[in-house]
């Protein structure tokens, strides 16, 4: 009986290394990739993590019945599976690995091919910051209803509490993942019993066969998972490859927290909801907003003309309010009426001014032609600054390091070493012409 047990013990201890290991695999080819995936690159990432899932529900009839309850109930009705506040923000948590299966699955589909793994992942960890994060922003972009726009924000505010209470458990020092004893990843007997096994490499091949792996998919797996070394995701490797790949998960989950009170703030910007979003603005120390004509710009040609029509409607008021200041007699002669005209633009341009200044200004021709025309050429689209930066213009940031931006010093006297540095300086004292303060700015981005 007991043989049994272990046995039973160590095919699960075995299926959640290799489905652990598959999903880090995975992981670490798409962010190789910068994000950015291409259709067959898609199809063989996914089918990867299809058999990975695979290998762990094979030996887990429990969580296999459970995920098949928990998908007959209705949708949103509230509820959660059994044991989900158990759940722990581990790779050694099989419910947390499969979540984290079914996120990556998700960041690769597009659109409503995405839904079927966001409902996967909200059921084998609803605690997760980025499924609440990625389910919202779906429902965003896709809405159609009002009711869809409420239940993304209600999926944002619940990324934004649930990613404040992670991070003050972060806070507390008290780490949410504690490695084990032993520099292997799996524990327990039936992990000494496969470290110790001399066939490892045909015994892997057998699991990842069984489970319904390709030829293909055994040959790049079996050298990744059974070969010992630095960066390697063998059973045998240090305690601290896992300790890494779960401080990936982590941060994951709290810049998914960060995502969310940055699209909620928008949402309640764009509604008009000011009074709301000041809120979550304060908690975010921000200090200056878009006006709300930015936010809510005018889409159809009514709305358009609307706004034109109200522009003009405030004009006229602002004129007539200035005008009755000025006027002196309402018998005038021509040239009087002239002058008051006048007087009126200038001091209505002056109003205008003291509005717009200390805010944001706009100059034409603040650069000369050949600047311009430098510039272009410099960034070209086949210019060596992309290649040079690994820089990748369908997601708008370098497949090295994401976005970057160069910091530059302003107020130190120097010398200019290239013509970026030329142009660069033009449009510092341009901007310092508007902005008098900017000369106290050190650096710019």
């Amino acid at each position: 009986m007991n043989s049994n047990r272990n046995i039973e013990a160590m095919k699960r201890d075995i299926s959640a290394f290799l489905a652990s290991g598959i999903y880090v695999h995975c992981k670490r080819k798409m962010v190789a990739l910068g994000g950015v995936v291409d259709e067959s690159g898609t199809t063989e990432l996914l089918n990867m993590l299809n058999l990975s899932e695979n290998i762990m529900l094979g030996v887990r009839a429990d969580l296999t019945n459970l995920f098949k309850k928990a998908m007959s109930r209705k949708q949103n009705d509230g509820k959660v599976p059994p044991g989900s506040s158990l759940v722990r923000r581990t790779l050694l948590d099989d419910r947390f690995l499969l979540y984290l299966i079914n996120i990556l699955r998700a960041q690769l589909l597009v659109d409503e091919n995405a839904r079927p793994a966001l409902r996967a992942a909200s059921l084998w960890f609803p605690r997760g910051t980025e499924g609440a994060l990625l389910r919202g922003d779906l429902l965003r972009q896709l809405a159609t209803s009002k009711e869809d726009l409420l239940l993304a924000e209600s999926l944002f505010k619940k990324s934004i509490e649930v990613g404040e209470l992670f991070r003050s458990l972060c806070c507390d020092n008290a780490p949410s993942f504690v490695p084990p004893a032993a520099t292997t990843i799996t524990t327990g007997e039936a992990g000494a019993a496969f470290e110790e096994d001399k066939h490892s490499t045909e015994l892997t091949a057998s699991v990842l066969a069984s489970a319904g792996a390709t030829s293909a998919q055994i040959e790049e797996l079996v050298p990744v998972l059974c070969t010992a070394g630095p960066g390697c995701l063998c059973v045998t490797a240090h305690s601290e490859l896992l300790v890494k790949e779960n401080a990936v998960a982590e941060e994951s989950e709290l810049c998914a927290s960060h995502k969310a009170r940055e699209l909620l703030l928008l949402m309640l910007c764009q509604q008009g909801r000011m009074a709301e979003a000041y809120v979550y603005l304060d908690a975010a120390n921000y200090s200056w907003r878009l006006s709300r004509s930015v936010f809510q710009y005018p889409i159809t040609a009514a709305e358009i003309a609307a706004a034109h029509a109200t522009a003009a409607a405030t004009t006229v008021m602002k004129h007539a309010a200035i005008g009755d200041s000025l006027t002196q007699d309402s018998c005038c002669e021509s040239s009087a009426s002239a002058t008051l005209t006048v007087a009126m633009d200038a001091a209505a341009a002056a109003e205008l001014d003291r509005e717009r200044r200390g805010i944001v200004q706009a100059m034409d021709n603040a650069l000369p032609p050949e600047y311009i025309a430098h510039l272009q050429h410099v960034f070209r689209p086949d210019a060596p600054f992309w290649k040079e930066h690994a820089y990748d213009t369908s997601c708008n940031c370098s497949k090295k390091v994401g976005y970057f931006s160069y910091l530059y010093p302003l107020a130190t006297p120097r010398q200019p070493k290239c013509s970026i540095d030329i142009i660069i300086d033009e449009i510092y004292e341009a901007a310092v012409e508007q902005f008098p303060s900017l000369v106290e700015a050190t650096v710019g981005a």
